[in-house]
């Protein structure tokens, strides 16, 4: 039986580089998403912290859906009422 290791290690690689790119994606794009944690497991993304308001929240989704890689957005993103942003739907 063969080891798996090495292709895990290459998916790793890659999703560090995934993960990397929307970071950057993020960055550029927009300020607002400094605390925005990035996550990948096989080109799944995992968005997680806070962004100040519905909208950006709604744009860090569709940046990270842009970057080449992302076959599916997971948006755990929560919104931050307490710095004067619009918390309405």
């Amino acid at each position: 039986m063969k080891s798996s290791a090495p292709m895990r290690t290459m998916v790793n690689e890659a999703d560090a580089e995934l993960a990397h790119q929307v970071k950057r994606s993020l960055n550029t794009n927009r300020s607002g998403f400094q605390r925005i944690d990035v996550q990948v497991d096989a080109g799944a993304v995992r968005l997680t912290g806070l962004v100040r308001s519905y909208f950006l929240r709604q744009v860090a989704v569709s940046i990270t859906k842009q970057v080449s890689g992302v076959r599916q957005v997971l948006d755990e993103l929560a919104v931050d009422c307490n710095e004067g942003a619009h918390c309405t739907h």
